[in-house]
């Protein structure tokens, strides 16, 4: 059976907009009906916390038509895994509200990968609409936040740097990652170069706006399989040139799949010189590594302040009770 890969990268939130779904609230209510917000209902809410989300942050709603069969008696992992399915959202937001002579909100953001991501609790002293939009902010902090406008030309340069792990075995995450690129290349403030890792020599591709270059080496990708050595030794033989970027605003992504050729082997070196030229660097990588693996790259990952983003890997199964999905990260269903 086929496994499809999902990267979930958090550095694409910073760019793009995610799709999130605002489900009906659980709602428990016990106050007299002159109460301002007597007639408030679990579908009303959800559409409220939609609203104040697209007012504040850089995401989607789900456009839902029919709430009926989303109205949850509680949220399962199963309810959950179902509704990502059907309504093909990235995120979902789950609230409980208890309304009394004082409102309590408690709310929690899945990320459709398996795991709860944020959660907030909230008891609500003063206005009601005021204090839930307040509540909704800081669930979704970890979204990029809406700005004003500005004009193009002020607009702080960016520079991406993708390292891409050559190997056969990591075509799929190769292919989403050139979907990526196809989105942001046109972007009038970043630019984008690439290295592509190689037992000989690897390939270098300075960063530019619209870089179709870019483009043309991940159409004509040559395979190659590698280990984690030729990844830290190709970001050394970059060095030069990445230390000629004047950019302040710089990232370098290392996507890799590779397994050290030795033990013991060190990967948090390469990641220390790279931050030391001022690049924020993120380490993507699977979930199927044993242990000993693994915690060579959650080492590198403690070098800097992103941590080591881990591919999510899913497979729906079929059983007795219909469809389930399976989810792995981090070695962990």
């Amino acid at each position: 059976m086929k496994i499809a890969v999902v990267l979930f990268f958090f550095f694409i939130i910073e760019i793009f907009a995610s799709e999130i779904a605002f489900l009906p609230v659980i709602l428990r209510k016990d106050f007299s009906e002159n109460n301002r917000i007597h007639n408030i209902s679990e579908i009303s809410l959800a559409e409220l916390s939609g609203f104040y989300a697209e007012e504040n942050f850089l995401i989607d709603v789900s456009k839902i038509k029919n709430y009926s069969n989303l109205l949850p008696k509680t949220f399962s992992k199963q309810f959950l895994s179902n509704k990502c399915t059907e309504l093909e959202a990235d995120y979902l937001f789950l609230s409980e509200v208890e309304i009394t002579d004082s409102t309590s909100i408690s709310s929690r953001v899945y990320n459709c990968r398996g795991r709860f991501v944020s959660q907030n609790d909230t008891v609500i002293r003063a206005d009601f609409f005021n204090s839930f939009e307040k509540h909704i902010r800081k669930t979704l902090n970890f979204l990029p936040e809406k700005k004003k406008s500005e004009p193009i030309h002020g607009l702080e340069k960016e520079e991406i740097f993708f390292l891409i792990d050559p190997s056969p075995g990591f075509m799929e995450e190769r292919q989403n990652l050139e979907s990526l690129i196809r989105e942001i290349k046109d972007i009038s403030n970043v630019s984008i170069g690439l290295i592509f890792p190689s037992r000989k020599k690897p390939k270098f591709i300075s960063p530019s706006i619209g870089n179709s270059e870019v483009l043309n080496n991940l159409a004509n990708f040559h395979k190659e399989k590698i280990f984690l050595e030729d990844v830290r030794d190709s970001i050394f033989y970059s060095f030069r040139n990445l230390q000629e970027s004047k950019t302040k605003n710089k990232k370098f992504i290392i996507a890799t799949g590779s397994k050290p050729k030795s033990d013991p082997f060190d990967f948090s070196e390469v990641v220390s010189s790279l931050t030391r030229l001022d690049y924020e660097v993120y380490i993507i990588t699977g979930s199927y590594f044993d242990s000993t693996i693994m915690e060579i790259y959650k080492k590198a990952g403690r070098k800097n302040k992103n941590g080591l983003q881990y591919i999510t890997h899913y497979q729906k199964l079929g059983s007795s009770d219909g469809l389930k999905t399976i989810f792995i990260n981090d070695g962990k269903v």
